[in-house]
């Protein structure tokens, strides 16, 4: 099972940080794998400075989503910057805010800020992934 955390950042515009992934091109929230004896929140903070050069804090969770078909959890926050500046790392080759989410996400992105925008918090899910979305995450 592999667990991994990612942070909806959103500036003063209401706008939401999205990087697009060098290893394929859809555009993804700041996150990645939760390393051994790494707590939860640590794993966002890190991985956002990692992927985005900015420093944040969690404000609170947004939920966990559990993926059996990929035998993965999602832990999905919400966060603030409190220092860095933009840049790019190895996986991330362009960060942009965006308005109007783009069409090219990571799946299950777009339900998971619709969640965020819905007001939800600490929630459980079950992602039902189909299988075009199996086919494509053994592609990528």
């Amino acid at each position: 099972m592999t667990q991994g955390c990612f942070t909806i950042i959103i500036n003063d515009k209401n706008q939401i940080l999205l990087g697009k992934r060098q290893d394929y091109p859809l555009w993804d929230l700041p996150g990645g794998r939760l390393e051994e004896n790494e707590e939860l929140i640590d794993c966002a903070i890190r991985e956002t400075l990692e992927e985005t050069g900015y420093q944040i804090i969690i404000d609170d969770k947004i939920g966990t989503y559990h993926r059996p078909k990929f035998h993965d959890i999602q832990h999905i926050y919400i966060g603030h910057i409190v220092g860095g500046q933009a840049s790019l790392s190895d996986e991330t080759k362009v960060l942009k805010w965006f308005t109007h989410l783009p069409i090219n996400m990571v799946p299950n992105r777009r339900k998971q800020i619709k969640d965020y925008k819905k007001c939800k918090r600490n929630i459980e899910v079950t992602l039902k992934d189909n299988n075009i979305l199996f086919i494509i995450h053994r592609f990528i």
